[in-house]
């Protein structure tokens, strides 16, 4: 049986990721907090200076470790980019988010292509795995939004001028 992970060691890990992955973020106040149901497994908000990560409780119980580091990589992609592009990219990323589900999966899809080339592949890949057993109604509405564990294998970090 999977121990379930509690919410200060979600916090800790949170700092960890930060301190050795997303440079753009140290400093940056990110409050995570327990969220009761939803159909997602988390999910972030941006209110003036402060982010708060959301991790459905529900998920908490399924996800060991490694995929809880895939889920955090993931949301932590979306702080950082909202950091550095600025408020405005934040803003009309949100409009075209919420008025076109086309955009929002394509914009969930680069994020996870940003995870995986921050160096969370492994660990994304397990938690879109672990996911895939959980057959729910959520699974099934959030399919398209995401990469699969296959291509998430298939992403290509290699940038043009370096090697």
């Amino acid at each position: 049986m999977i121990k379930k992970i509690e919410i200060n060691n979600i916090k800790v890990l949170v700092k960890s990721i930060v301190k050795k992955s997303f440079p753009a973020l140290r400093g940056i106040k990110i409050l995570v907090i327990e969220k009761k149901r939803g159909k997602h497994s988390a999910m972030v908000r941006k209110n003036w200076n402060q982010y708060t990560m959301f991790i459905n409780k529900e998920y908490l119980k399924i996800y060991d470790k490694k995929e809880i580091k895939g889920l955090i990589a993931h949301e932590l992609s979306h702080i950082e980019e909202w950091v550095v592009k600025g408020v405005w990219f934040y803003i009309i990323n949100s409009l075209k988010c919420s008025f076109s589900k086309k955009y929002n999966a394509f914009y969930e899809r680069e994020i996870d292509k940003i995870a995986i080339c921050k160096g969370y592949r492994k660990e994304l890949k397990a938690q879109r795995s672990k996911r895939e057993t959980q057959k729910d109604r959520n699974y099934y509405r959030n399919l398209k939004f995401y990469l699969t564990p296959e291509e998430i294998e298939k992403v290509n970090c290699y940038k043009k001028g370096k090697s």
